[in-house]
């Protein structure tokens, strides 16, 4: 019964670290490639 309940544990552990590995990989993508814009911004603000 334990087993199975960490079995599970871990699956959802990979899992939720892969999406946040994903999330964190297209966040700094999207920064490098707006950076340039979001730059301008600041300094024309």
């Amino acid at each position: 019964m334990l087993s199975v309940f960490q079995q599970i544990l871990e699956r959802v552990y990979q899992s939720c670290h892969q999406i946040a590995s994903i999330s964190l990989t297209m966040f700094t993508a999207y920064f490098h490639t707006h950076y340039r814009q979001t730059r301008r911004l600041i300094l024309h603000f």
